[in-house]
């Protein structure tokens, strides 16, 4: 049952996260959206007004991740981390990426504190960083839904990120 229940979770941020990030979308779909879906969930399991702290995640979520190009500036992270890996792209987008990760890990610090679940929030932090720092930033392609066109790698990362943080949840 707890499967079916970590892949609902998923599902639903996979789509909030990808279509926050689809052209001509608010992107609070992504940043609120996600952040109250994982917020709400602690809540009612887990029963503790310290739980509000997941809603920081919209903090992560709005960090720019962009690196430097002829087109564009980039985010400041971006150009930290550009600047840091003296202009290596592939490095900076892997770390750029990661601290984004790194974020969310952070606001999700109140589950194994008043839980004491450390070795699985180590486990799901890894994950969340991983993939983060591995997916965000390549061209898988993507879905068309509704007249949106949505990116796979979104679809991943938000989709793991609503999964582990379920399973941090509910062990």
């Amino acid at each position: 049952m707890n499967v079916i229940k970590f892949t609902f979770a998923g599902f639903i941020t996979a789509f909030l996260g990808a279509w926050g990030g689809a052209a001509g979308t608010n992107k609070n779909w992504r940043k609120v959206g996600i952040s109250a879906i994982i917020t709400l969930l602690a809540l009612c399991i887990l029963r503790n007004w310290w739980y509000i702290s997941i809603m920081t995640m919209i903090g992560a979520f709005s960090m720019g991740y962009g690196i430097p190009d002829p087109t564009d500036e980039g985010s400041t992270l971006g150009r930290f981390w550009y600047k840091i890996t003296n202009q290596n792209v592939l490095l900076a987008n892997i770390f750029t990426r990661g601290t984004v990760g790194l974020m969310v890990n952070l606001s999700l610090l109140s589950i194994p504190i008043l839980k004491g679940n450390w070795l699985i929030y180590i486990i799901c932090s890894l994950i969340i960083m991983g993939i983060y720092g591995s997916i965000t930033w390549r061209d898988l392609g993507g879905i068309w839904l509704k007249g949106k066109y949505l990116l796979t790698p979104d679809l991943i990362v938000y989709g793991t990120i609503g999964t582990v943080s379920s399973i941090l949840i509910f062990f």
